[in-house]
């Protein structure tokens, strides 16, 4: 094993170094010395590889700042409609629109030699970086998140960069639990450090574990038409309305308007809800079984995460149950992470299907559904009564998700995952 060394600077920030092997030195360690042809090869595959992942590190920020910018739009547009106000206006309110990123070019050396030594401070002394972020305002964190994910530590693939910026989450989560006045509260509010977890989620390791998890589960759900899922006893009525005259070609004899209770009494309805809740609990069954299976994909650092906030729980609140640190871990990786991808899949391009109306619905039942799992609450209610026959469902899959939310925190530590830090050079 390589040897790895931990150095402390002054401001007592460790610092980490490691030697890293290339694919061709653990081969020649594994198999033997390469020939001339094979090292040829294979240092051409290793310099198309690098270049892919300079690509995906540059698209991401890409992505980052037109979905950023996509927000402002909105915001502009809402606030147009709403105050009816000039587009002269707006922009004197919120500032140019363009996509395009200025930057600043620094014509004397020794400006440039200063700015680069305080990048060089900020990005290996987190310290300073997990501060300010306890102190920004929401409205003024897109600009912090693009300074951080996609410069300070924008290579997705270096190990060290990752470690560092993962030793920031550690301090900023630290901040958050310390000075939390109630498990209710912790990590719930949309606040600086949620939106940070939420964009770390969407840098490539953790789109990819997307792609590689979801997409078959999702693709069988949206490329068939003839799924659908609502469980309210009035829009079901209407569905059957709808159906009948579409595929009869004939006009609906009962009557078009009945009121919530007879819907609730109809024996048709009874019929098409009770397949309905065997539907979704099938898919829900399947849906947690692929979460299941890829355990071993989920990226590292999503994993650490996770594997933080039941540290800090149990050390900050000593009478947590496994059932409240399963649902706090439940709020970042399923509710943050994985419910996004299901109500819009297209947005993280797992489907190529255009949505209707009615895959949307059955893509938010079954996020519900996984709301309810990952907050280990039940259905239930005068808004959703209609729902409580899922808790069924909820019951049956309850104990082996909270039993993979437990295992997801099953990871080594920083040091020790940096030690065995084995991947190309």
């Amino acid at each position: 094993m390589a040897n790895h060394n931990n150095h402390s600077n002054p401001g007592g920030h460790r610092r980490f170094t490691t030697v890293r092997y290339s694919v061709r030195s653990i081969i020649d360690i594994v198999d033997g010395p390469l020939d001339e042809d094979q090292i040829s090869e294979l240092s051409i595959k290793q310099k198309q590889l690098m270049e892919l992942k300079k690509k995906i590190t540059v698209a991401s920020k890409k992505n980052f700042t037109l979905e950023r910018d996509i927000r402002n739009l909105d915001k502009k547009i809402a606030l147009l409609i709403r105050n009816r106000i000039s587009l002269e206006e707006v922009m004197a309110q919120s500032g140019d629109i363009s996509l395009i990123n200025e930057t600043t070019t620094f014509g004397d050396k020794q400006t440039k030699a200063k700015y680069g030594k305080l990048f060089y401070i900020l990005q290996q002394d987190t310290r300073y970086i997990a501060r300010l972020a306890t102190y920004i305002k929401l409205a003024e964190i897109d600009n912090l998140l693009q300074t951080v994910m996609f410069t300070l530590y924008g290579n997705q693939y270096d190990e060290f960069e990752e470690h560092l910026l993962l030793s920031m989450f550690q301090q900023v989560l630290e901040h958050e639990f310390s000075n939390a006045k109630g498990l209710s509260g912790v990590l719930r509010a949309n606040t600086a450090l949620t939106r940070m977890m939420t964009t770390y989620t969407r840098r490539a390791p953790g789109q990819h574990y997307l792609k590689k998890t979801l997409t078959d589960p999702l693709r069988n759900i949206t490329e068939n038409p003839n799924i659908k899922l609502e469980m309210n006893p009035l829009k079901v009525y209407e569905q059957m309305i709808n159906d009948y005259e579409s595929n009869t070609g004939k006009t609906w004899t009962g009557p078009r308007k009945i009121s919530q209770e007879e819907a609730n009494d109809n024996i048709e309805v009874k019929q098409l809800i009770a397949e309905r809740i065997d539907k979704l609990g099938e898919i829900t069954d399947m849906f947690v079984s692929n979460l299941i299976d890829s355990i071993d994909d989920v990226p590292y650092g999503i994993r650490w995460i996770c594997k933080q906030i039941k540290a800090l729980l149990f050390h900050y609140f000593e009478d947590a149950t496994s059932e409240q640190a399963c649902s706090m871990i439940g709020g970042f990786f399923l509710l943050r992470f994985v419910n996004p991808a299901i109500v819009t899949p297209q947005a993280f391009m797992l489907v190529e299907t255009k949505l209707s109306s009615v895959m949307r619905r059955n893509l938010t039942l079954l996020a519900k559904i996984m709301q309810n799992l990952s907050n280990n609450v039940s259905f239930g209610g005068v808004k959703e009564y209609f729902m409580a026959p899922l808790n069924v469902v909820l019951d049956r899959n309850r104990a082996r998700l909270n039993n993979f939310l437990t295992r997801i925190t099953e990871v080594d530590s920083l040091s020790d995952h940096l030690s065995m830090d084995r991947y190309i050079a």
